[in-house]
């Protein structure tokens, strides 16, 4: 820290006192005592002036003489200053002369003083000299006998005493003003400086900027040479100069490097190294050092008082925060960069993952389909089967394709551009999607003029991807149009399904964007989807060449909550009708909950051929009606569904009111896995899969569920519970119960005498997102007991097992009779 002010002593007390100081400590002075005198003593000073503020004097720590100090030189003025001196007192005895009939003595002693004062404004010496000199004249020339040095009357002694104190007065206050008023314009200069430097390195974006601004605002402020090193990235311990054309000896690297490790400035006008022929000092940030300025001054850098040393100083602060900056940017932009390429590749593995998956699934299912079960499907299956491997593997290869493809744009390559007929594009992009297009209606309405510049693999690429999505999340007709806007070729894809969500229209064409609902609603072999259910509105999708591609809207049908009806969640889990098959299990409705097309497909003539009845849901939405309209007896159940995540049907319908739910997904991480276990889902097929494998978890499910149904009525000492009309009585007496707490006794009433934990019921009754809250069931289970029993306070019935759960005391068998 710097101080100013006009003693040190002042100043110390002064930002003692502003900061709040209790305690000086002070060294025990060891100088003459004559100087004391002189200068005054400035432990004393603080003494006298410290007030509340205590002093503590120190003995030396140091034993023997101390190191003399680094001496700060002094400006001293030339001959030029004492001429002028010299000048001002001849010219002002040659004036009182010319002045003496009519200027008395006082008024010729006043000329003096003023010739004095204007001699002090070169320096103290030649104000010395002029106050001298001023005494000389003045005795010589005016005192009588005059031109003698001899003096008459004594009093004008006092008159020479008084023109010499008040010249030397005058000089120590001119001096003083005129070094305020350099140090002020220094100051400026450097504040100016200073300013310029922080606002030009602040723009500064990698090293050799910073550095480069560094030098050229040194060597702008002060007449030197400098250079800046930074730590060399291909040689550890060594320092390149990454900015400054000062060639540097070996003797003065030693310098910057101690500078560098010690992180002191080092060199000319220092305590360290004074010997050497430059200044060196390091470039800290935080704690570390960053690298180090060199300087090499035409003069000592202390000269002025050494005022430019703390702006060089200064000017090394910033430098060293903007060299940590920059790195911590460049550190910033690196990890950045890992971050995005991390999600990249977890957007492409995510993307592959389910792309690849789904249709091999559907290949490796059909063809084991055909492999175990070849006499028992009928023809017509059997080729719809096969249409189903083609159809998949030239998914499949459009996939490949897109990956390749997506990686020759990522990887810069930038494409090439032909002329090419509008019409010939369309017509190779409906060639490759024949086998997808089936039986779609197409109109094409492309003049046979239209030429434009394209990379004609990549945008025949982009027409079969529009293609592609428009049959799997479309509805018939398809039409492709082409016409000229201005200097743009305009071609549009349009399908006539529900459109896009308009909350997806901003990053639709981002790489890996699944927007759309499947095309098809909830429908199974019995008839048709019902009419009405949705209301559809035509999709468009759109690319143009040199433009953004324009996304229509669109609607999703929300996921409405259910109201739950005890008596149909009772026959849903009773399970429906169900009848042998020929692998000797059971045949029933099977819902099957996916988005993907193809998949359902094949999962529909599986399943048809081993008597069983199938209805489809291509979403959340579908799904949670399909459930309350067909009552299946398993679900089939992806878990990347369009409007949101499959779990979301297992969280949808308590666990005693929803059928089992064995998940088929692409996901086959462990934590996926016990993710979808812990919400509630029976079983856990990765994709892709073999139909066998898939049929006999089916019938596993089944069997599991194919029991002895739930009584209607459950009885527990004087407690009756009778489901279907969600009523309990109590002694003969029916008391009314809150669906929560009906559903709370009727679990405890089924596993009679057994302990359910605080998380199984939580689990059961509130879902799985409730199993901490531990309150909810302590809430209910004391608004059961006031119902329930007839002292709450002391419980007959509902017991609780202190940190583990509840159970429902299971009534005691009367003794026989003797």
């Amino acid at each position: 820290m710097r101080l100013a002010g006009a003693t040190v002593a002042g100043v110390l007390l002064e930002h003692a006192q502003k900061s709040n100081v209790t305690r000086i400590v002070a060294g025990k002075p060891t100088h003459a005592r004559w100087r004391d005198l002189v200068r005054g003593s400035l432990l004393d000073a603080l003494i006298r002036g410290s007030g509340p503020i205590e002093i503590h004097v120190i003995a030396p720590l140091d034993e023997g003489r101390p190191p003399p100090p680094s001496v700060i030189p002094r400006e001293h003025p030339g001959a030029w200053a004492y001429g002028w001196a010299v000048l001002a007192i001849a010219v002002t005895t040659a004036l009182g002369m010319a002045l003496a009939n009519y200027a008395t003595i006082a008024e010729i002693t006043m000329l003096y003083l003023i010739a004095i004062t204007l001699a002090s404004l070169a320096g103290r010496g030649p104000s010395l000299v002029a106050a001298s000199l001023a005494v000389a004249a003045f005795d010589f020339c005016f005192v009588p006998p005059k031109y003698t040095f001899a003096v008459s009357d004594l009093r004008y002694l006092m008159t020479f005493g008084v023109m010499f104190g008040a010249g030397l007065a005058i000089s120590a206050l001119t001096t003083r003003l005129r070094r305020q008023e350099r140090d002020a314009l220094i100051r400026e200069r450097h504040t100016a400086a200073l300013l310029a430097f922080t606002r030009d390195i602040a723009a500064a974006l990698t090293p050799p900027d910073a550095a480069a601004v560094t030098v050229e605002h040194l060597e702008a402020s002060f007449p030197v040479s400098a250079a800046v090193l930074v730590p060399d990235p291909e040689e550890p311990g060594a320092l390149t100069a990454v900015a400054g054309l000062m060639p540097l000896a070996p003797q003065e690297l030693a310098v910057v490097r101690w500078a560098f490790e010690h992180k002191q400035a080092a060199g000319r006008g220092t305590d360290t190294l004074p010997g050497a022929h430059i200044l060196a000092v390091p470039l800290l940030s935080g704690d570390d050092a960053v690298g180090v300025i060199a300087v090499q001054a035409k003069q000592d850098p202390r000269r002025r008082g050494g005022a430019a040393v703390p702006l060089i100083e200064a000017i090394a602060r910033q430098a060293g925060l903007a060299l940590g900056r920059v790195k911590f940017a460049e550190q910033a932009r690196e990890a950045t960069l890992r971050v995005r390429t991390e999600e990249m590749r977890n957007a492409l593995l995510s993307a592959v993952s389910h792309d690849l998956r789904t249709p091999l699934a559907v290949i490796t299912g059909a063809a084991t389909t055909l492999r175990d079960d070849e006499d028992r499907l009928p023809g017509a299956a059997r080729r719809e089967l096969l249409n189903q491997i083609v159809d998949d593997a030239r998914r499949l290869e459009r996939v490949l394709a897109n990956l390749l493809q997506l990686t020759r744009v990522e990887s810069g390559l930038i494409p090439s551009r032909e002329l090419i007929p509008v019409e010939e594009l369309v017509g190779a992009a409906l060639t490759r999607m024949e086998g997808a297009i089936g039986g779609w209606k197409v109109d094409l309405d492309v003049p046979a003029d239209l030429v434009i510049p394209v990379d004609p693999i990549l945008f025949e690429q982009v027409l079969i991807n529009l293609i592609d999505n428009a049959i799997k999340h479309g509805a018939p007709p398809l039409e492709l149009r082409a016409r000229r806007e201005g200097a743009a070729i305009v071609l549009d894809v349009i399908d006539h399904g529900r459109g896009i969500p308009p909350e997806l229209a901003s990053t639709l064409f981002d790489k890996f964007v699944r927007a759309s609902n499947a095309r098809g609603g909830p429908r199974d072999r019995r008839g048709p989807r019902r009419p009405g259910r949705r209301r559809e509105h035509a999709g468009r999708r759109r690319a143009v060449p040199g433009r953004s591609p324009r996304r229509s809207p669109g609607r999703h049908a929300p996921a409405a909550r259910r109201a739950i009806d005890p008596a149909r969640a009772h026959r849903r889990r009773a399970g429906a009708a169900r009848c042998p098959d020929p692998d000797g299990g059971a045949v029933s409705t099977i819902l099957v909950v996916d988005d993907d097309l193809q998949l359902r497909r094949f999962l529909r003539t599986t399943l048809a051929g081993h008597g069983h009845t199938v209805a489809e849901a291509g979403s959340i939405a579908e799904a949670i009606d399909a459930i309350d309209r067909v009552h299946p007896a398993v679900i089939l159940l992806d878990l990347g569904l369009p409007d949101g995540d499959g779990l979301t049907v297992l969280r949808r319908f308590p666990a005693d009111t929803r059928p089992p739910v064995i998940v088929l997904s692409a996901r086959g991480q462990e934590g996926d896995k016990v993710t979808a276990l812990d919400a509630g889902a029976e079983d856990y097929l990765t994709k892709p899969f073999g139909a066998s494998e898939l049929l006999a978890r089916i019938r596993v499910v089944l069997r599991r569920g194919g029991g002895t149904p739930a009584p209607d009525v459950i009885e527990v000492g004087p407690i009756k519970i009778d489901q279907p009309r969600h009523t309990v009585t109590v002694a003969g007496h029916e008391v009314h119960l809150t669906p929560i707490e009906f559903r709370l006794l009727l679990e405890l009433a089924r596993q009679p005498g057994r302990v359910l934990t605080h998380r199984q019921l939580l689990r059961e009754i509130w879902g799985p997102n409730a199993v901490d809250e531990v309150h909810y069931l302590r809430v209910h289970m004391g608004a059961l007991r006031r119902k329930i029993e007839v002292d709450p306070a002391r419980p007959q019935w509902l017991l609780t097992e202190a940190g583990v759960g509840y159970r429902l005391r299971e009534p005691t068998p009367d003794p026989p009779a003797s």
